[in-house]
């Protein structure tokens, strides 16, 4: 079973789909109780697998032990937590929290950074790239034998060059038009 934080937007159903393709149960999360549970109607259905939506919002700290308790509720148990992660040049103790409050592997279903740079008004593509060198070395630092947490199995970074999901942010959310 995972546990997708993120999992009604671009990557984040295209994540919980490819989850859902390879025969996982899955628990999509959004801020939206209705949304997610939209989001989990829609995924294929691989053998005896079954998917759910849950109102999650990772923003609220206080309310995410109950969030966990009630996808446990779901699904009966959950074996890895997948989330979009953008959080600077590290993680900061999201691996080490993960690992003290549910004791599973974690995965990046989505990570990275925009190339533009609010501070001087343009596009800045080295300090993009070594923010996202950063960011896998954090990530590898939490791999098991690594000296840190040791419950990180990897991510996927959103290649944000060509900065299309900046196209119309107030219409058409759903859909991938530029």
């Amino acid at each position: 079973v995972a546990l997708l934080t993120g999992g009604c937007g671009h990557l984040g159903s295209a994540m919980a789909r490819a989850l859902a393709e390879a025969g996982a149960w899955v628990i999509v999360t959004s801020r939206e109780q209705a949304k997610a549970e939209a989001a989990a109607r829609a995924l294929p259905v691989a053998g005896s697998a079954r998917h759910f939506g849950l109102a999650l919002d990772h923003l609220q700290a206080e309310s995410l032990p109950e969030r966990f308790d009630a996808a446990v509720k779901l699904a009966g148990s959950i074996d890895v937590l997948g989330t979009n992660v953008y959080r600077g040049k590290t993680a900061t103790d999201l691996f080490a929290k993960v690992k003290a409050t549910l004791g599973k592997p974690v995965f990046f279903s989505e990570f990275g950074s925009d190339a533009f740079n609010a501070r001087t008004g343009r596009e800045d593509g080295l300090a993009q790239a070594e923010l996202i060198q950063s960011q896998w070395a954090d990530l590898y630092q939490n791999v098991y034998g690594q000296g840190q947490a040791g419950n990180a199995i990897g991510g996927f970074m959103f290649q944000w060059s060509d900065e299309w999901w900046k196209y119309k942010q107030t219409e058409n959310l759903d859909i991938h038009d530029q």
